[in-house]
């Protein structure tokens, strides 16, 4: 059985800490609900750990996501990354209070 969301306000500029979101489970209504109404008070939610297994991969955008590495046993896993950069900018704003607003505008592919 699948622990239940955890929430923690953290401050008004880190946002909400979520911990216990298992990505591949269906979330009740409620806790849909939760995370919904701390999304629209806070704008930032701060995920907390991940429980890999093998295959697991995780994608970030470095403009708009602060993130780190955990400890790790270096000498029993082996830790792979890799970096891929996108052509062109696309803009991004947060404002100070959850909205995000993303650029429509398509990218153009890379000429040869």
């Amino acid at each position: 059985m699948a622990m239940a969301v955890q929430t923690r306000i953290l401050s008004e500029a880190l946002g909400v800490e979520v911990r216990n979101v298992d990505p591949a489970a269906r979330l009740d209504g409620a806790a849909v609900a939760e995370l919904h109404r701390l999304w629209l008070a806070h704008g930032i939610f701060l995920f907390c750990g991940v429980d890999w297994t093998a295959g697991d991969a995780i994608l970030w955008d470095n403009r708009c996501i602060q993130h780190r590495a955990m400890p790790f046993d270096e000498a029993k896993y082996q830790r792979h990354m890799q970096r891929t950069t996108l052509e062109g900018d696309a803009p991004y704003f947060t404002s100070a209070r959850g909205a995000r607003i993303a650029s429509t505008r398509h990218l153009a592919p890379a000429s040869t």
